[in-house]
C-alpha cells in the first residue's frame, strides 16, 4: 500500500494553512481600495464611481482595440498610444476595414472588435463571460476584461482563486487510522515554510494540472511531504530535497505572480535543494528499489523544473534537471525489468506500480516531448525505454477490468482531454527525431508523416461528461487546440510550404477560435504554452496576432509563470524573422 491511499490530504492540508494576515496598506499608507471623500455632512462617499469626463480628446472609432474595449477615448499614438504604454499593455490597432466598420470584415477582426459588444457581469472577485457560439462551436464573440490585458507582471492578488478549506475538506477521502502519521514532519516546519505549501498545494498546483475535484500535483506532494511509518517497512525517505524544491517554486511563483519580491528565499531554498539531490544522486544505484524513494527524488526534480519555468525557462537549467530525472527513472525501470525477469522465472508475478509513479512519469515525458519539439532537438529518452513502458502501462489499464467509477476518469492530468492524442503527439516528436526534424526525408519518414497527419485529422474530442459545465467544455477547447497545433507542426515540419499553406491557415483560425473559447470559459489553461506558440508562429494577419498576444496575457496572468512572457517575445522574434530557440515551451 502506497502512502498516498493512507493519508486524507483534506485534513493534512489545515496543517499547511497560514495565519490570517491582516490587509498590508500601499506604500502611502492609505488602504488600496476604493478612494473615498468626506461631504460637507461628515457622509463618506466613493468618488471612485464619481469620475469627471475627460475633455480634449476627441472619440474615434480608429481607436487601439484595448481603449474601445475599456470604452476609453484613446490618443491615437502609433505604434503604441500614451493609455497602454503607462500600462505596459500591448497596443493593437485595428485595421482600415474594422476600423471604418466593413461588414465583410474577417473573422479575426470580428474577434478582437466585438470584445467591447459583449455583456459581462462581476461575481464577488469572479468575472462571468456571455460569448455567442454558432452552432459549429465557433465563436463569434469573445470578451476580454481589464484584467486580461493587465500586465502580468502587476500585482494581483487573484491570480487563482483558491477554494475554501471547507470544500477542499470535502473533497478528500476520509481515513479511520492516522496512528501512522508523525507529527514532528508537520511541526518542525516554519511559518514561512507552511505558508510556501500553502501557496503550492492551493494555487501553484490548481494550474499545473487538469482535474475535476482534486488535483494529482496536491495529494501526491502532501502525501510525500508527510511520511507514514508502518510495521514492518523500510524507514520512510527523506523529504528534504522535495521541501527545499517546493519552497523555492513557491517563492519564485508569488514574487513573480503576485509581485512580493523574494528573491533571497528563493535563492537559498533552490540552493538547498540542489545540494540535497546531489548528495543522493551521488548514491544513486544501478536499480533503485524503493519506490518511495524514487517518487520523492523525482518529484524533487520536477518541482525545480517548474521553478526554472517559473523564473522564465531557461533552457540549459530545466536541462540539468530532466538528465538528473532520467537518471532516477532508468534506475527505477531497470528494477522493474529485473523485477519481471525474476517472475518470469519463479512464475510469480510481482511488478506493480503505483499511479503516483505512472503520474510522474507522465510529466517528465511531457516535459521531454516538449523540451525536443520547441527546440527541435534529440529526447533524453532516446532509447523509448520510457515510452515502450508507458505505452505497454496503458495498453493494460485499458483491458483491465475497472473496478471503480473515478471523477477523474478521462482525464488526463497533464493535458486533460487529450489524453488518447498525447500518443500520437509523442509519435510525432520521435518522427521528428528520426529525421532530424525533417532534414533526411527517407520514403518510411513521408510514408510516416502522412499516415500520422491521416491520424490526427481523424481525432475527436472526448464528449465531456457535463455538457453544460464551462470547465468540460473549456478542456474541450483546449484539447482541440492540441490536435490544431500537432497538425500544424507536422505539416510544416514534413510538407512542402506551398502545399500546406492554406491548410495550415484554416487550422490557425480554427485554433483561435478554440482558444477564443477557453478564455471566454475562464477554463484550465495547463501545459497550453506550446499549442499556443506553434499557432501564434503561423499567424500573418495583424489581427490575429494581436488577439495572440491578448492570449499570451491572458495565459501568463492565469499560470503566473515567468517563461509564457518569454514565449511571447519568442514567437515575436520569429514573426520579425529572427529564430530564437532559448525558450522551452513549457506552461
Amino acid at each position: 500500500m502506497n502512502t498516498l491511499s493512507m493519508v486524507n490530504t483534506a485534513d493534512l492540508l489545515t496543517h499547511f494553512e497560514p495565519e490570517p494576515v491582516s490587509p498590508v496598506p500601499s506604500s502611502s499608507g492609505q488602504s488600496t481600495g476604493s478612494p473615498v471623500t468626506v461631504t460637507e455632512n461628515g457622509q463618506e462617499e466613493n468618488t471612485k464611481q464619481h469620475k469627471r469626463r475627460r475633455v480634449g480628446l476627441k472619440r474615434s472609432r480608429s481607436g487601439c482595440l484595448q481603449c474601445r474595449q475599456r470604452r476609453k477615448k484613446c490618443h491615437l499614438e502609433k505604434p503604441t498610444c500614451k493609455s497602454c504604454q503607462d500600462r505596459n499593455w500591448v497596443c493593437v490597432y485595428p485595421s482600415q476595414a474594422s476600423s471604418n466598420g466593413d461588414e465583410r470584415q474577417s473573422p479575426a477582426a470580428r474577434r478582437l472588435s466585438s470584445i467591447s459588444t459583449t455583456a459581462v457581469t462581476q461575481s464577488e472577485n469572479n468575472t462571468v463571460f456571455s460569448a455567442a457560439f454558432s452552432d459549429d462551436g465557433s465563436v463569434d464573440t469573445v470578451l476580454f476584461d481589464d484584467a486580461l490585458l493587465q500586465d502580468p507582471l502587476t500585482p494581483s492578488t487573484s491570480l487563482v482563486p483558491s477554494p475554501p478549506m471547507a470544500t477542499m475538506k470535502s473533497m478528500g477521502t476520509r481515513i479511520d487510522n492516522l496512528d501512522g502519521l508523525d507529527p514532528l514532519s508537520i511541526l518542525n516546519y516554519t511559518r514561512t515554510q507552511k505558508e510556501l505549501v500553502y501557496h503550492f498545494t492551493m494555487t501553484i498546483s490548481s494550474v499545473i494540472s487538469y482535474y475535476r475535484q482534486e488535483g494529482p500535483f496536491r495529494r501526491l506532494i502532501l502525501s510525500l511531504l508527510i511520511p507514514v511509518s508502518r510495521p514492518g517497512s523500510i524507514a520512510p525517505p527523506s523529504t528534504g530535497p522535495l521541501l527545499s524544491s517546493l519552497c523555492a517554486l513557491a517563492s519564485a511563483h508569488k514574487s513573480y505572480a503576485l509581485g512580493i519580491a523574494q528573491d533571497d528565499q528563493q535563492l537559498s531554498y533552490h540552493t538547498a535543494a540542489l545540494e540535497k539531490l546531489i548528495t543522493l544522486l551521488e548514491d544513486l544505484p544501478a536499480r533503485l528499489e524503493d519506490e518511495n524513494t524514487q517518487n520523492v527524488l523525482l518529484s524533487s526534480i520536477l518541482i525545480l523544473v517548474y521553478y526554472e519555468i517559473a523564473q522564465g525557462g531557461y533552457i540549459d537549467s530545466i536541462s540539468m534537471h530532466l538528465s538528473g530525472a532520467y537518471r532516477i527513472i532508468t534506475s527505477f525501470l531497470n528494477h522493474i525489468i529485473f523485477r519481471l525477469q525474476t517472475s518470469n522465472t519463479t512464475g510469480t508475478a510481482n511488478s506493480r506500480v503505483s499511479k503516483e509513479t505512472i503520474f510522474l512519469f507522465r510529466i517528465f515525458q511531457y516535459f521531454d516531448v516538449i523540451c525536443s519539439l520547441s527546440k527541435r532537438d534529440k529526447l533524453l529518452d532516446q532509447s523509448l525505454q520510457l515510452h515502450h513502458f508507458l505505452s505497454t502501462y496503458s495498453r493494460l489499464r485499458s483491458t483491465a477490468p475497472s473496478t471503480n467509477d473515478s471523477p477523474e476518469d478521462g482525464i488526463d492530468p497533464v493535458i486533460g482531454l487529450a489524453e488518447d492524442l498525447w500518443p500520437l503527439i509523442v509519435r510525432l516528436c520521435i518522427l521528428c527525431n528520426d529525421s532530424e526534424f525533417g532534414k533526411s526525408m527517407t520514403p518510411d519518414v513521408m510514408c510516416r508523416a502522412s499516415l500520422l497527419e491521416l491520424e490526427l485529422s481523424s481525432w475527436e474530442v472526448p464528449a465531456a461528461s457535463s455538457p453544460s459545465n464551462p470547465r468540460e467544455l473549456a478542456m474541450q477547447a483546449a484539447a482541440k487546440v492540441y490536435q490544431l497545433a500537432a497538425q500544424i507542426y507536422l505539416l510544416r515540419t514534413f510538407f512542402p510550404a506551398e502545399n500546406v499553406a492554406d491548410a495550415i491557415q484554416g487550422h490557425v483560425r480554427c485554433a483561435l477560435d478554440h482558444l477564443a473559447r477557453v478564455c471566454t470559459l475562464e477554463g484550465n489553461m495547463a501545459a497550453l504554452l506550446w499549442p499556443v506558440s506553434v499557432v501564434a508562429s503561423e499567424c500573418v494577419d495583424s489581427i490575429d496576432r494581436g488577439f495572440v498576444k491578448v492570449v499570451f496575457q491572458k495565459l501568463g496572468k492565469r499560470q503566473g509563470m515567468a517563461n509564457v512572457m518569454r514565449g511571447l517575445q519568442s514567437v515575436e522574434s520569429g514573426w520579425r524573422g529572427i529564430g530564437d530557440s532559448d525558450v522551452v515551451m513549457f506552461g
